[in-house]
């Protein structure tokens, strides 16, 4: 059975204002949506806006646990009747590389591989390289048993099974490469590079924090090849407070890195959500979106701003 898919980009056009809803907390009538608590650890979380809700998951793109909550939640969500649209942190490229993953089509050489990238004449080279890092990375794992965005993959089946429209939330992942090239040579030139060495040295060693732990436990079975072993070690990384703290290093030695594989694309992707929520098809008033816990945050906090709000209710509302 064929999906209806819809593709939007960062070209999306402007949002109208949003219509008028009325708070559940004490019956006023206020502007635009209603917006769970800004930082939530509640994995999924809910947005609301005018009459329908968004089913917010974060998900760990190589952990079997996630693809389990993606799958649970949109089957949860369809047997309601409501569900309008199943919203994915991707675009065309990336939603075709997991169609030919899935296909056992990405069965080149890894030096195949890596020419194919980076001969491409209109390509950035810097971008290249890091293009060819990152699916480097993703194809090793794969090959060691680890597939990437196992979410997207398991939703992807759900919603093409129940004919459930599929949108493709994310900016170019060539947008993504350019800005991730710019932001590498901002952020690792030498003095900085020097800066942060030298930095580093200078600190005493302090004891390892629980969520690094579980970092290298988990990364240990990946090196080991225990699939089972590491799996386990992965789900109990999948929660916003680890991912925050993860997250806190990178924001301080590489921001422009940061901002170009996250904020801005927390922006695109909740701009892209909000054109989804305003139009769902008839009848239904439901989205279920999957994204990596690290825009969880981001793309709450851009949610608010475009719809200028400050109540927030709990994400256990039924």
């Amino acid at each position: 059975m064929n999906t209806f898919r819809t593709i939007l980009s960062s070209s999306s056009k402007q949002m109208a204002v949003p219509q008028w809803c009325k708070s559940a907390r004490n019956g006023a009538w206020v502007p635009g949506i209603r917006l769970t608590h800004q930082r939530s650890s509640s994995n999924p979380t809910k947005l609301f806006r005018r009459n329908s809700t968004i089913h917010l998951l974060g998900t760990m793109h190589i952990a079997e646990a996630s693809a389990v909550a993606a799958r649970h939640l949109i089957q949860h969500e369809h047997a309601k009747g409501t569900l309008g649209g199943v919203f994915l942190e991707l675009d065309s490229p990336r939603f075709q590389r997991l169609r030919d993953l899935q296909n056992q089509q990405a069965d080149e050489s890894m030096f195949s591989h890596a020419m194919s990238i980076l001969s491409r004449p209109s390509q950035n080279p810097v971008a290249s390289i890091v293009e060819l890092a990152f699916t480097t990375m993703y194809r090793t794992l794969h090959r060691l048993g680890f597939g990437s965005g196992v979410e997207f993959k398991a939703a992807i089946e759900v919603a093409e099974r129940h004919n459930i429209p599929i949108v493709l939330g994310d900016q170019h992942v060539q947008t993504t490469l350019r800005r991730l090239a710019d932001g590498f040579g901002k952020d690792f030139d030498l003095p900085r590079l020097m800066s942060i060495v030298l930095s580093q040295a200078s600190k005493t060693a302090r004891p390892e924090t629980d969520t690094e732990r579980k970092i290298r436990l988990a990364f240990q079975s990946i090196a080991q090849g225990d699939v089972t072993q590491a799996q386990e070690r992965l789900a109990k990384l999948i929660d916003q407070e680890s991912v925050r703290e993860i997250m806190r290093p990178m924001q301080k030695y590489a921001p422009n890195v940061t901002n170009a594989i996250l904020h801005e694309r927390d922006v695109v992707m909740a701009e892209n959500l909000i054109s989804a929520a305003d139009n769902l098809p008839p009848g239904k008033n439901s989205i279920v979106a999957i994204v990596g816990l690290a825009h969880m945050d981001g793309i709450c906090s851009e949610w608010q701003k475009r719809n200028m709000i400050k109540e927030y209710q709990s994400s256990d509302r039924s």
